[in-house]
């Protein structure tokens, strides 16, 4: 059995005729409006135009600083067989012998004078050799006898200074033992007993200052003797 409907709930129907009543009040607004109104409903909004002004600001030139010329290469006078050109102009020819260059002098010896008195380095090619070494120097050692008895042991360094022939002519401490018990005249005592190859300079004995380290040990002393 088909369901009634009540026409006055018609949903479907009420929209329709809603639907149609909008349109045609819509028409009649823009007709209303357009009979009231006719000249704003079709006039073109006005523009606004702004005006610009730029103004040209003129600029100067750069000054461009002109650098100076350089200067001219000095010229150099050259050589020439002409007889026109000045004799300032030219430059005269120079021959040298090679074979007549006198050869250089020798080197000067170092002289004994009073500097020799005091240590200083003289330069030599070879050093001076003592004969029989640092074994013969102890052979030569007389241990001080106080030294010996309180069993004092040091080092102490002679400068000597040896002559063209070999043979010691004056000693200087340089650095001593710090006691007076005579190391050093024992040292110097020894020293000035030994013989030497002279120093050589150039293939020439010269006169040279050496320094002789001497250490005094008890247990080196006694095997020495």
């Amino acid at each position: 059995m088909k369901p009634f409907k009540n026409p006055r709930f018609d949903l479907k129907r009420q929209h329709t005729k809603a639907l149609e009543l909008s349109l045609i009040a819509a028409l009649l607004i823009i007709i209303v409006g357009l009979k009231l109104f006719p000249g704003e409903l079709g006039r073109a909004p006005d523009v606004v135009i702004t005006e610009f002004s730029v103004e040209v600001e003129e600029i100067p030139l750069t000054e461009q600083k002109v650098r100076p010329p350089r200067p001219m290469r000095p010229s150099i006078p050259i050589p020439t067989a002409d007889e026109e050109v000045p004799e300032e102009e030219t430059i005269e020819s120079t021959d040298i012998d090679f074979d007549e260059i006198p050869p250089p002098p020798p080197p000067e010896e170092p002289e004994a004078s009073g500097d020799d008195d005091v240590y200083r380095f003289i330069p030599f090619d070879k050093a001076p050799i003592m004969i029989g070494g640092m074994s013969a120097l102890m052979k030569k050692i007389v241990y001080p006898e106080i030294a010996r008895k309180a069993g004092v042991e040091t080092r102490v360094i002679i400068g000597v200074y040896i002559n063209k022939e070999g043979s010691p002519l004056k000693t200087q401490v340089l650095k001593h033992s710090g006691s007076n018990v005579g190391f050093e005249d024992a040292a110097i005592s020894a020293i000035m007993k030994m013989k030497w190859e002279p120093a050589l300079q150039r293939d020439r004995p010269v006169a040279v200052w050496m320094s002789i380290p001497v250490n005094f040990q008890l247990r080196e002393i006694k095997e020495e003797t």
